[in-house]
């Protein structure tokens, strides 16, 4: 709730998936703006739909809630299968707190960066059907597989992996339906009912691109062991693989030796995540291992009931007793997910060492300031249900009032007739690109600006008529500029600030362009006063009506800073802060 009042809850990806359902209760279900198709030619969800009454409540704080709880309640399917494999009940109860502590579990039930994801319904699906078919409910865990199979066009690779771990059991009849049923649905949703969507990457698998180094479609993909083995076999074993295997098997290594066809179904994700060539999905802090950790989850709860039946001790403890050595194996267990959990879980406070910190910083969230009443204001000036090219930082904030999109292209036509745009954004792109080119088109109008923090929201509407347009820039020459006030040292050799004492309580401050530059630039200034207290200020170059990478050199502009009337200024420094992507109009 904090990040969406501060605006540093990012739209992707969660958005598409809450977008997709918002669009039924507009009449076009699964609708996704982003490639103006059916989301389910990029992810075929049709569970998805079990989340419906949720976001028919527009909220999005529910809509969270929800999603935390979905991943939390598998705690509850642990907690039933201990006791299925007759344990005590505090036995039960701490197998719910070590899941709880498991990184991917706390993760993700505090997702401040994904929000949530499809894979999330796993959580409790597949733990629920597990349990149903240990108690023999085989109606009720046929549902939940069917509900699984629905929840991502890859999950029918669980299912066929755990077919052939019953067939393997002696149980062929159920082994070979599950198999044959899981690996035909894969078939069939990726080459026939995926297509009939208009998948968004010209009719082909979406996810291909991300295993392009191995090859072009999905057979070169599987067949790419034989066909590019360096490729492949150095994408699968490398010290970053290594790290992530590490990092992922901490909690469940002491366990999963005990039942290690259990690993089988897993077998096949684990591969994929392993050789994807993006940089971030080897990691315990994102989603990409979710179906992997549910089966190590399965995987490790039977190895403890394997442990505490047997009679023999194994190497780690031999010569105690059996119960003895079940205790310290579930003792190492459970120090491993405390010390994963510490480690690699990024709530707020905890270190989250490096390499699987990446690039993860939830310390904006407690460091923004509140937006709730910016939002209000951008809010009055655009008609509800109207279209709008938007911030995806900004986004949330207007869903469900608006129809968001984020076509970010080189191509006029594709933009909304409002596009709110967030400049000096960490995130993907900073916008100024585009916020540059519609300053300057005399077809868009600037409607409203606010800096929050150190974040500039622009607010532009296409204009029915050209409107000329006026560079709200004076032009100095080196005599003038010098008289503007006292010279403020800077690093940079194509800008130039100058601070000067207006009246008992302003600041006026100058900002010459002295060389062509091909960004913009924002000020930061900080005043501190005489009993050590500092005002800090943020703005852009002309307050963001006009790009300094459209001003010419000796093109300058003023801002004041008013001071409070009882305090002595004693320093005044500006940072500079440049914007890192070009902004040459498109």
């Amino acid at each position: 709730i904090r990040s969406l009042e501060t605006l540093a809850m990012s739209w992707f990806d969660w958005g598409h998936f809450y977008e997709c359902l918002n669009n039924f209760f507009h009449g076009r279900p699964f609708h996704l703006n982003l490639c103006d198709g059916s989301f389910l030619g990029a992810r075929f969800s049709p569970t998805l739909t079990l989340l419906l009454p949720v976001v028919a409540t527009h909220s999005l704080a529910l809509f969270f809630f929800v999603s935390s709880l979905l991943v939390g309640s598998g705690a509850f399917f642990v907690y039933m299968i201990a006791r299925e494999f007759k344990m005590t009940v505090n036995e039960a109860v701490m197998w719910s707190i070590w899941y709880l502590l498991i990184p991917c579990t706390g993760n993700m039930i505090l997702s401040l960066r994904e929000g949530f994801y499809e894979v999330f319904l796993l959580f409790p699906l597949i733990p629920a059907a597990v349990w149903s078919v240990i108690t023999k409910r085989y109606i009720i865990s046929a549902v939940l597989i069917l509900l699984t199979l629905g929840v991502r066009e890859t999950t029918g690779i669980l299912v066929a992996g755990y077919g052939v771990v019953l067939f393997i059991n002696k149980q062929r009849k159920y082994g070979s339906i599950l198999f044959f049923a899981g690996s035909l649905y894969v078939i069939a949703v990726m080459k026939i009912l995926m297509p009939l969507f208009d998948a968004p990457v010209d009719g082909t698998y979406a996810h291909v691109g991300f295993y392009s180094h191995l090859g072009n479609n999905i057979v070169e993909i599987a067949l790419s062991p034989f066909i590019k083995p360096e490729i492949f076999w150095n994408a699968l074993f490398n010290r970053r693989t290594l790290i992530y295997w590490c990092t992922l098997l901490l909690p469940f290594a002491a366990l999963i030796h005990k039942t290690p066809l259990l690993l089988l179904p897993a077998l096949v994700e684990f591969v994929m995540v392993s050789v994807d060539r993006r940089f971030d999905s080897q990691t315990v802090l994102r989603h990409y291992q979710i179906s992997i950790v549910i089966v190590l989850i399965i995987c490790a709860l039977y190895g403890a009931d394997k442990l505490r039946k047997e009679r023999k001790t194994g190497v780690l403890f031999y010569g105690l007793k059996s119960a003895d050595s079940y205790f310290g194996y579930t003792a190492i267990a459970l120090t491993a997910a405390i010390c994963s959990f510490i480690f690699f879980v990024r709530y707020p406070g905890l270190p989250a060492s490096d390499p699987q910190r990446r690039s993860f910083n939830t310390g904006k969230v407690t460091q923004y300031s509140d937006a709730r009443e910016t939002v209000k204001r951008f809010k009055s000036l655009i008609p509800k249900g109207e279209k709008v090219t938007c911030s995806p930082m900004f986004a949330s904030a207007l869903i469900p009032d608006y129809d968001i999109h984020f076509k970010f292209d080189n191509n006029e036509k594709t933009l909304q007739n409002y596009v709110l745009l967030e400049n000096f954004s960490s995130f993907y792109f900073p916008e100024d690109r585009l916020s540059c080119y519609l300053l300057a088109s005399p077809n868009w109008q600037l409607l409203h600006q606010e800096y929050v923090d150190e974040r500039s929201f622009q607010l532009f509407k296409r204009t029915e008529a050209p409107i000329a347009k006026k560079a709200p820039v004076v032009k100095l020459d080196d005599l003038t500029w010098q008289r503007a006030g006292q010279k403020i040292p800077l690093p940079l050799q194509d800008v130039e600030l100058r601070v000067m004492p207006v009246g008992r309580n302003h600041l006026r401050i100058g900002a010459r362009i002295i060389r062509k530059r091909d960004s913009d630039i924002g000020l930061r200034t900080m005043i501190t006063f005489a009993d050590k207290t500092i005002l800090t200020h943020f703005t852009s170059f002309c307050n963001g009506r006009y790009s300094a990478s459209l001003a010419n050199a000796g093109d300058a502009f003023f801002y004041i800073i008013e001071t409070p009337v009882n305090k002595q200024v004693t320093s005044c420094r500006i940072n500079v802060v440049e914007l890192k992507s070009r902004t040459a109009p498109l």
